[in-house]
């Protein structure tokens, strides 16, 4: 690992920016788990005092590498592994 990189993630800011973007990541794929489906916008509005857009697009698009979530053609996003609870 580069020296640089090592370093930075001893630090606090780090540790906590990372902390913040699991906790971001894990809210947004329940919110769709617990709706099943749900407008992509909708979505976003719902937590952009939490995220930046391109931080969310980032958490959409892993989701569905995933296969954990699924878009339509009209960004409705679809949780399509195991059933909601």
């Amino acid at each position: 690992m580069p020296k640089d990189l090592t370093e930075a993630s001893r630090s606090p800011a780090f540790r906590q920016q990372i902390t913040e973007t699991v906790i971001t990541f894990h809210c947004i794929a329940r919110a769709i788990r617990d709706a099943g489906e749900i407008s992509s916008d909708e979505l976003y509005a719902r937590l952009k005092s939490k995220t930046t857009p391109r931080e969310y697009n980032l958490i959409i698009d892993a989701l569905k590498y995933g296969g954990l979530v699924s878009e339509t053609p009209a960004h409705c996003l679809r949780w399509v592994r195991g059933r909601p609870r």
